[in-house]
């Protein structure tokens, strides 16, 4: 075995281990009777929705998910249960059988897998380990399914556009009310609020200098993929995807 070989091998290796594994999940995260049951064994069973939940807040990855979370939770003056960050239909589509409160976030597809790729890239970097390296065509088509199976159920969630999410939170809890004839406490959106949910979150919750400048190289290779006709029409399928839910905003 040369050098090269035992260098790139083991990286190779565990990207198509937790690439296939993300896969399984999400094909399982379309149906609730196969996901909760195989997610019970692993550590994002406390994101899990179930019966003792508040609310639910969910979407694709990188489209405020975070924030959304501790916004709403700095707001409350009572302990709620929040299930979030699976980043599945499934948690959607148990909320809305079970009539469980639920917030959708959607943002821009592009900005969603840039920032996706950059932070990817940035995470690799400060916590050493190997980046994934998902492909674009793979992410935007994860887009594209996340929000078309839970389209079926649009009338049992409330949706909110990334841009409304980062410029008054308050007013989306105020719809999330309004719809489910809750109570939950508005989140005062001002500098200092927004700075203390951010403070209290891990680095990859906001933005950074650096990310700044990972995101201006992965839209390099995300422009040299748009040459591609069949790559091209796949981002118009997420482009419609979003335009329809934003509607629902």
């Amino acid at each position: 075995m040369t050098i090269t070989n035992q260098i790139i091998t083991p990286n190779f290796v565990k990207k198509n281990f937790f690439r296939t594994k993300y896969a399984v999940r999400t094909f399982l995260g379309d149906y609730p009777e196969l996901f909760f049951p195989a997610n019970s064994f692993t550590k994002g069973k406390s994101w899990a929705v179930n019966q003792d939940t508040n609310i639910v807040i969910e979407g694709f990855q990188r489209s405020g998910n975070t924030f959304s979370v501790g916004a709403f939770k700095s707001a409350q003056i009572r302990k709620v249960n929040v299930a979030s960050h699976l980043h599945i239909p499934a948690q959607v589509i148990y909320a809305s059988k079970n009539k469980i409160p639920t917030l959708v976030v959607i943002r821009y597809p592009v900005d969603s897998v840039l920032s996706w790729k950059a932070l990817e890239l940035e995470s690799s970097i400060r916590l050493q380990h190997t980046a994934l390296d998902y492909s674009y065509f793979q992410l935007f088509k994860y887009y594209i399914r996340f929000y078309n199976k839970i389209m079926p159920y649009k009338d049992t969630f409330v949706v909110a556009n990334f841009e409304d999410i980062i410029s008054d939170f308050g007013a989306v809890i105020n719809k999330i009310n309004q719809k489910f004839n809750t109570s939950f406490d508005i989140f005062e959106h001002n500098k200092d609020n927004v700075r203390k949910v951010f403070d209290s979150q891990n680095f990859h919750a906001g933005t950074s200098v650096s990310r700044q400048e990972l995101k201006k190289l992965v839209k390099i290779k995300y422009q040299i993929k748009l040459k591609s006709d069949d790559f091209k029409s796949l981002v118009s399928e997420a482009e419609n995807v979003y335009e329809r839910f934003k509607s629902l905003a």
